[in-house]
């Protein structure tokens, strides 16, 4: 029988070790320079991904290169002498192995002569110097951008470029050529330069349109914005899950789908509008998702939406998004509001009938609505409706925005937040605007503690709400949710924005002086808890023992 010193090791046993050690630079390069066994699985791991080109650079003899500084001391490396393609041996091998690579960004402190780049072009004669690259993410404005296509291998399959010019021919040309040279890519993400107008983008936006659709193997991509005909086309891609569109406005006329079959975007799960202008653009692209297992939807609108654009909405995703399959929603106006109060009207705050439409989504997790102007629940069956049906919620917030005040108060009173105890025992966080100032006393054989289970949230954001005796608000809610311990108000949102210190007026130093309540509440009850549940383990015992003797 072999000794164990003998025994053969087999290489993927080998790799995973290494791939275990991915964040242990330091002893992946001590295995790959002490044991022949784990050399090549520790290169292979060590090289794997690569942020910047000079760990790369520095594998040409050090003769070759130095490191400069230019005028503003940013440091630069540059060639010495030409190269040969002697010189580049190592640095091709090691490059053969990375799969993950990131270029310098033009903001980094050190960076790679243009020289470099030009000597390696020419010295490579067409070839791919990362030839098994899978992954490349890429800054359009670095000096490094002209030489990409020396990094775009054949199994290129993602990649991430940000801060394209709309108006750069030669970035356009680019992402056509991914589309023609890389026809198998899965993960695309393209971001413009900051500060860019909406009317320079058109034509940029048309031509990577054009382009994206046809990736048939497609399963996330995040653009800046996309033609509806583009987004037609890519409703029938088959694997697409993660779509993600950065500022959408209409480009071009959306075509009638009178005709169309419904079930585009089989497959996608995630979608998200980060900034969207208006309410029918949204519910256009809606449309084409008409049975979609979407999972999680992110919606951003500009400007101020009315409780009737809002039903709108609400009653297009209900209408095309499926009810079982959607588990996280988070939608929120006014991205282009500055930071100076305003008052709602009363007549375009959210109410029930607005929201209504959500109640359909029985398997919801995370449902968190934010609106200017704020919201008016003033039935407490619409309590006990949003608790029945949302029976799987974690999170659960109707919030109105900082910066901006309802004009009239919540008619939900405190007691009837109870159904939410009830019915969700999986609920962590409600934001919510209550009237706290009318909280009654109750006395314990009136009030349905015994049927509670709520011990699991930990968090409510009152918004505005009113409030009078603290010690009374804390002590009720800590009867109904008895793990409670924070209490945030829209002052308290206003501050963390604006980083200013935190309004100190009354209301807002009530609310503070139940958060301080409610955390002692909760610390005590937990101890409470766990006395019992230590007992009930001792009383088991005992009994188990008194079994036993007799």
């Amino acid at each position: 029988m072999p000794s164990p010193s003998t025994l053969p090791l087999i290489p993927q046993i080998l790799s995973l070790i290494c791939e275990q050690l991915t964040s242990e630079k330091a002893t992946l390069a001590s295995l790959a320079s002490t044991c022949k066994s784990f050399e090549g699985p520790a290169l292979d791991v060590l090289w794997s991904k690569l942020n910047g080109f000079h760990p790369l650079l520095k594998c040409i003899p050090s003769h070759l290169w130095k490191e400069e500084r230019d005028e503003s001391n940013k440091r630069y490396v540059v060639l010495r002498q030409p190269l040969a393609p002697a010189d580049c041996s190592r640095l091709l091998f090691y490059a053969g192995k990375v799969q993950d690579f990131t270029a310098e960004f033009q903001g980094d402190e050190r960076q790679v002569h243009v020289n470099v780049y030009q000597s390696l072009q020419f010295m490579l004669q067409g070839k791919k110097l990362l030839r098994n690259v899978r992954h490349l993410t890429w800054s359009c404005r670095s000096t490094s951008f002209p030489f990409i296509h020396m990094f775009t291998g054949p199994r290129l399959n993602k990649i991430i470029l940000y801060e394209l010019l709309p108006k750069s021919a030669m970035q356009l040309s680019l992402v056509s050529a991914l589309s023609e040279h890389h026809p198998k890519l899965t993960d695309f993400c393209l971001t413009f330069a900051s500060g860019v107008p909406l009317n320079t983008r058109k034509r940029a936006v048309e031509l990577i349109s054009n382009s994206v659709y046809k990736w048939k193997n497609l399963q996330s991509l995040e653009i800046p914005n996309i033609t509806y005909s583009a987004l037609l086309n890519m409703s029938q891609l088959p694997h697409l899950k993660k779509l993600d569109i950065l500022d959408y406005y209409k480009v071009d006329h959306a075509p009638s789908l009178s005709g169309i079959s419904t079930g585009g975007f089989p497959a996608l799960k995630f979608f998200r509008l980060q900034k969207c202008y208006h309410i029918s653009d949204c519910t256009s692209v809606l449309k084409l998702m008409d049975g979609s297992p979407l999972v999680n939807i992110v919606l951003y609108f500009t400007g101020v939406m009315t409780s009737e654009l809002w039903k709108q909405l609400f009653l297009h995703i209900s209408e095309h998004c499926d009810h079982n399959s959607l588990m996280e929603l988070y939608c929120r106006d006014g991205l282009d509001r500055d930071d100076k109060i305003i008052m709602a009207k009363s007549d375009d705050m959210v109410d029930y009938e607005a929201v209504k439409p959500l109640l359909v989504f029985c398997n919801a997790a995370w449902i968190d609505i934010n609106t200017t102007t704020g919201f008016c629940f003033s039935d407490p069956i619409m309590i006990k409706e949003m608790a029945k049906s949302w029976r799987n919620i974690q999170e659960l917030c109707f919030r109105q925005l900082p910066f901006s005040r309802a004009s009239e108060p919540s008619q939900i009173a405190l007691l009837d937040l109870v159904p939410f105890a009830q019915h969700c025992p999986e609920l962590e966080l409600l934001g919510l605007s209550f009237d706290a100032a009318s909280t009654p006393e109750v006395d314990r054989e009136d009030f349905p503690w015994g049927e509670i289970y709520q011990t699991k949230l930990r968090e409510i954001h009152v918004g505005d709400s009113p409030i009078k005796d603290p010690e009374l608000v804390a002590a009720t809610l800590s009867g109904i949710f008895p793990s409670l311990k924070s209490l945030h108000t829209i002052e308290f949102q206003e501050a963390q924005i604006s980083n200013t210190p935190e309004i100190t007026g009354a209301k807002n130093m009530r609310w503070k002086q139940a958060e301080g309540l409610v955390k002692v509440f909760s610390d005590v009850r937990e101890q409470e808890r766990s006395y019992a549940k230590r007992c009930k383990a001792e009383i088991k015992v005992e009994l188990k023992q008194e079994d036993d003797n007799t």
